[in-house]
Order: C-alpha cells, then sequence, then structure tokens
C-alpha cells in the first residue's frame, strides 16, 4: 500500500476502483451521521455488512479469508489514524494472529 496520505489523512488504496468503492462509502457514512446515526450503530452495520457480504460470495467455501480480508481493512484503518510517536517511532504493531480484546 501506498504511505502517501490523501486529504482526509487517510491511506489510498491501491486500485482506482477501490479508491472509488471507498469514496462512495465515505459519502454515505458522512450521510447517515449528519442524518443523526450514532457512530457505533453505523460502524457495527458498516462492518456486519462486509462480513454478511463476503460470507454470502465465499458460501461453502472457507470463511476465513473472509474474516483475514475484514481484519486487514480494520487494521489499515486503524494504522491510518494512528499518531505517529513524537521520536519518530511509528505506532506498535502487534504480530499477526493476535487477539485483541
Amino acid at each position: 500500500m501506498s504511505r502517501e496520505k490523501d486529504c482526509d489523512g487517510v491511506e489510498p488504496t491501491t486500485s482506482e476502483s477501490l479508491n472509488s468503492v471507498v469514496d462512495e462509502v465515505r459519502r454515505f457514512t458522512a450521510q447517515r451521521l449528519e442524518a443523526g446515526t450514532s457512530p457505533s450503530e453505523l460502524s457495527f452495520a458498516l462492518a456486519f455488512a462486509a462480513t454478511e457480504m463476503g460470507l454470502c460470495v465465499t458460501r461453502g467455501a472457507n470463511p476465513l479469508p473472509v474474516f483475514q480480508a475484514v481484519l486487514q481493512a480494520l487494521t489499515t484503518a486503524a494504522m491510518n489514524e494512528a499518531p505517529t510517536e513524537p521520536d519518530g517511532i511509528g505506532p506498535a504493531t502487534a504480530p499477526l494472529g493476535v487477539t485483541f480484546h
């Protein structure tokens, strides 16, 4: 992934078609928030829809890649928002496979 950030301070993705989808979801999210949807409800709904769509597409196949894709998206978004430490060291990362509670 590119390390260059766009005007919203979020890393662009690697493909134009994916960037387009992300931009549409951002606009939808802003509209829903302006309409009064709570951020926690909207976050849940978007994560639920992403997982449900992935499971529907892979029906009958191994669901693990769906969960990996959703978790990778969450990780990428979190890393984009993590502040850089004052000493120039980036945010701490967890080893692959670690589950946070």
